[in-house]
């Protein structure tokens, strides 16, 4: 071990340290109490080699704290997002662990147990971090073993408190305490080493490796003297008594850590909370609250938009009060690969939307109608179209969302006019017709005739939808919660002919039902009303009783439309649309967003897109790079240091004699160079009094004596007086005595020296 400045330095203490290190991570990670535990794992790899070689570094206490701070505010974020979903890019998961972060605690604050387990991953990763680098430091810069092993010591047993269903577990500790005693021997020898080195003691080779040995056996006796040594003392009741009263006043705190990381009681995942299912039953109603559950981030294209619907599911088949969908094909979709062809019209502005779910565990997603691509890993069903379109019902991810957490999907934004949507005609696909036209085979008679009567006379789909929305909103009252309908009743007769009052499930129910009875495709949405938006649109809140369910129509070129029949909800007005000529003398629609400027391409968006995600990741990326060549220098430069710094050393005089054996001249930066390495370690420290005499512009005479030298630089910079000395009483004592002075408070003074010189000519410059 080399003793530098108060710095500690063995290559055997710091393996072994690391080690220990890694046995308190590995304890942590048998645990198996939450996911990604392993992060953690190299966080304290990384923590301890940055603690190592900021004890090492000559930089003060301060420099110390702060570079600790920067690298902790760079690492340990980087760790933790890797705990989000793969396919996000940097950006979105520090967004995602930001948020998911805020809610635990917004959780934690209300005094609700924290079912998310990244508040317990992030503070068993900040503990630990402050344990490697804390412990490191200590080892290297004072060579405190007492300070580098019994925080994690005291890690295993408090983690063994908690995790002792497992015997075998408890080895971790035993291999800690192993290592810890070896550490203390090493370094307890390398310290009578020294003693023995001042003292002119010499211990062979030989020696030395019995002494090792020694040390190696000793720790492990005692470690199994520990493990064997009965234990028979047990706590008299007045000890009890007393520990009871010490640690009352803490169980408040003790249920609050309980409440932390409830996430933490197992490790299988509760069930996924989505509000929608395969099937759909009209129900009675429920009054819902305020509560947030997720908001969402629109494009400025999608604000002039007429409404904006949140959808998570369709249905398609209806029978008996209960929506069903019979789709059973179903594919898995990747965000790293090409994206979906939705079945609508493929034309209208793309645009990205930005979600943030406050819902526990949500697997289903809510999304606006043609999605095309998501950020999510996960499934879909779906009604394949042909063309290898599909006609998306649902989408749910792979992994359940946790609250807190982000995701993106990209859509179409379809805003049909009036006019498009009246000479869409009435060319459905097959398909269509097939699903979308079903009626339950007991239909009412009188559903029909009603919704035969109120259209007769309309020309198109579209204004039959209109009719059928109209009446509905005209005729039916808007309740949260309907009475039960007697019994053996025809739920939809029940509802327009006789209560004549509902919420969204009945009157959308309604309204898909009449437009089938005549003719028009129509299906059941369900999802979320737009919600509250903020002052500009930007952002929307999207509330537990914006639960919505709507009618979606089927126009022919266009794709599925959105229709309002539901009272409670403001009517959806959409552009008229203006009729431009037609060359053959009719008239037309006007041209659709595919064939106008304002349209952007697949590829255009595609390029914005990567250059915004590319952008986050290229930033990230970077730092991740700066961390890992920082500490790779680090590392070499240690190497150099203690292995090839004394051939650094010998490299001159060894160039200077190849030279002159071939008769080649010696350039004088050589010859400097040589004397310089000749130098004994003190003679190149007070070297600095020479080097400041001459930036000052006082070079002293060659007959000069050290002291003479030393006198004249106090009286130029009086403030580094004390150094001076410190260094002159340094280098008298290696010139004059048989000791070899003391090397670190020669070289912390020299420094001191140089920067106080240093200051001096910048006062002197500016003044």
């Amino acid at each position: 071990m080399d003793r530098d400045s108060s710095r500690w330095w063995d290559w055997t203490a710091a393996g072994v340290f690391f080690v220990a290190m890694l046995v308190a991570a590995g304890r942590l990670l048998s645990t198996n109490w939450i996911p990604h535990l392993e992060y953690v794992w190299i966080l304290v790899s990384l923590g301890v080699v940055l603690g190592l070689a900021l004890g090492k570094s000559l930089f003060s206490r301060r420099v110390v704290v702060w570079l600790a701070i920067g690298y902790s505010l760079i690492i340990i974020p980087w760790q933790l997002s890797q705990a989000t979903e793969d396919a996000l890019g940097w950006g979105e998961r520090l967004a995602s662990l930001g948020g998911r972060l805020i809610f635990s605690l917004a959780q934690l604050s209300s005094r609700q147990p924290v079912d998310d387990f990244i508040l317990f991953l992030t503070f068993v990763s900040i503990l630990f971090w402050i344990i490697s680098v804390f412990s490191g430091y200590a080892l290297t810069r004072h060579g405190n073993i007492l300070a580098a092993v019994l925080p994690g010591g005291l890690a295993i047993i408090i983690l063994h408190t908690y995790d002792w269903a497992v015997p075998e577990r408890i080895w971790y500790l035993g291999l800690f305490l192993f290592l810890a005693f070896f550490l203390y021997g090493r370094i307890n020898y390398i310290n009578s080493s020294r003693d023995w080195k001042q003292r002119r003691i010499f211990i062979t080779p030989e020696a030395n490796l019995d002494i090792s040995t020694a040390v190696l056996i000793s720790a492990g006796v005692l470690v199994l003297l520990a493990w064997t040594m009965p234990l028979t003392l047990s706590p008299s009741p007045a000890a009890n008594r007393f520990w009871n009263d010490l640690v009352k006043p803490w169980d408040d705190l003790k249920q609050r850590f309980k409440d932390a990381f409830a996430a933490i009681q197992g490790t299988t995942a509760v069930g996924a909370r989505d509000f929608y299912s395969d099937n759909l039953a009209l129900g009675l109603g429920n009054p819902l609250g305020d509560a947030v559950l997720f908001t969402v981030q629109v494009p400025e294209a999608a604000r002039d938009l007429p409404r904006l619907y949140w959808r998570g599911r369709v249905y398609d088949e209806y029978t008996d009060g209960n929506w069903t969908t019979t789709a059973d094909s179903i594919a898995e979709f990747d965000p790293d690969e090409e994206g979906f062809d939705p079945a609508g019209s493929g034309y209208g502005p793309q645009s990205t939307f930005y979600f943030t779910t406050y819902i526990t565990n949500q697997s289903l997603l809510y999304l606006l109608p043609e999605p095309f691509w998501i950020s999510r890993a996960g499934e879909y069903k779906y009604f394949p179209v042909g063309d290898e379109r599909v006609d998306m019902v649902m989408m749910r991810t792979t992994r359940n969302l946790k609250a807190g957490e982000m995701y993106s999907t990209r859509s179409r934004l379809t805003n049909p006019t009036v006019l498009q949507l009246r000479q869409a005609g009435e060319d459905y696909p097959q398909g269509v017709t097939e699903r979308y036209l079903q009626l339950p085979e007991n239909f009412s008679p009188r559903i029909k005739n009603l919704a035969l009567e109120i259209t007769r006379g309309a020309e198109t789909p579209y204004d039959k939808a209109t009719i059928v929305t109209d009446y509905l909103r005209q005729e039916i009252d808007y309740v949260e919660r309907i009475q039960a309908p007697p019994p053996d009743t025809d739920l939809m007769e029940w509802f327009l002919f006789d209560s004549k009052e509902g919420f969204c499930n009945y009157y959308a129910t309604a309204g898909v039902l009449m437009l089938r009875a005549v003719g028009v495709p129509a299906r059941l949405a369900v999802g979320y009303a737009e919600g509250e938006p903020n002052d500009d649109r930007t952002v929307y809140n999207i509330l537990q009783k914006d639960a919505h369910a709507w009618m979606e129509v089927y126009f022919p070129e266009i794709g599925w439309v959105e229709f309002e029949p539901t009272v409670s909800q403001s009517p959806i007005i959409r552009p008229e649309g203006v009729a431009i000529e037609d060359p053959s003398g009719g008239e037309m629609a006007p041209l659709t967003p595919r064939e106008t400027d304002y349209f952007r391409s697949d590829e255009d968006l595609s390029d914005d897109e990567s250059a915004v995600v590319g952008y986050q990741m290229d930033y990230l990326r970077i730092i991740a790079w700066v961390i890992i060549v920082g500490l790779g220098i680090t590392a070499a430069l240690f190497y150099w240091r203690f292995e090839f710094g004394k051939t650094a050393y010998r490299a001159p005089a060894a160039i200077m004699a190849f030279l002159e054996r071939r008769h080649l001249p010696v350039p004088s930066f050589l010859v400097n160079w040589a004397r310089w390495s000749e130098q004994t370690p003190i003679a190149r420290a007070f070297a600095a009094v020479n080097q400041c005499l001459r930036w000052l512009g006082k070079p002293q005479p060659s007959a000069a004596t050290p002291a003479e030298r030393a006198e004249k630089l106090r009286e130029l910079i009086p403030e580094a007086g004390e150094e001076i000395d410190n260094l002159t009483t340094e280098h008298q004592i290696a010139l004059y005595s048989p000791r070899d002075g003391n090397l670190p408070i020669a070289r912390q003074a020299s420094q001191i020296i140089r920067y106080k010189t240093i200051r001096r000519l910048i006062n002197r410059f500016f003044s």
